[in-house]
């Protein structure tokens, strides 16, 4: 009789253990560096594309000319801190005796900042260059509040561009911001002469706003 031999089959069971105790909590990583912020837009909305002379006495002359695009802003369109930045060159020819400089910003013809000094004497066409700004601060209803400030260097100055067209100081000013409104800068010399006068040429005008990146 044949002796079957039965191979047993081994299985083998798993026990599972019971849970441990939890392991300790890792480290938290380090903060990501954060992202920079987008770049603020700028638009250049004007262009000036003519010299203008200033050679009249007690004349207040527009020197941002004419030229491409618009010196003229919509109604209900001015914002919270956007920048109104007014550029331009020139040469300053002057002679040896005191002259006043009146500068004027205007919006909508209403003067909103002055300035009133006397230019460097002896100055034989020296280029000059003009930065200025208008900063919208707040804009309560039909009032609008802006900061304006300016700077100005003369090559070839004997002493310093403050005698050009002041000290850069700041000046509030106000704006309608409900309605229209055209930019316009003006200059008026105390005396004129051959030899005493100024030249403006590439005005442009510039808005900033931060609020479209």
């Amino acid at each position: 009789m044949a002796t079957v031999i039965e191979n047993e089959v081994t299985k083998i069971i798993e026990v599972a253990g019971g849970t441990g105790p939890q392991g300790p909590k890792g480290n938290t990583g380090d903060q990501g560096i954060q992202g920079i912020p987008g770049v603020q837009s700028r638009t250049v909305v004007y262009t000036q594309t003519n010299k203008v002379t200033v050679n009249q006495a007690n004349v207040e002359t527009s020197i941002t000319g004419t030229g491409i695009g618009t010196k003229t802003f919509p109604a209900n369109n001015a914002e919270i801190g956007e920048v109104l930045v007014i550029k331009y060159t020139g040469k300053i020819y002057t002679d040896n005796t005191d002259t006043t400089l009146n500068l004027r910003f205007k919006l909508n013809g209403v003067v909103n900042y002055t300035v009133t000094n006397t230019l460097e004497k002896g100055l034989t066409g020296n280029k000059f260059e003009v930065e200025f700004r208008v900063l919208v601060a707040n804009i309560v209803g039909t009032v609008a509040t802006t900061y304006n400030s300016f700077g100005t260097l003369v090559w070839g100055s004997k002493t310093s561009a403050v005698n050009m067209t002041g000290r850069g100081d700041l000046q509030d000013g106000q704006f309608d911001p409900t309605v229209q409104n055209t930019v316009d800068i003006t200059y008026q010399l105390s005396r004129v002469n051959g030899s005493n006068y100024i030249v403006v040429e590439g005005t442009t005008i510039e808005m900033l706003n931060p609020n479209n990146q």
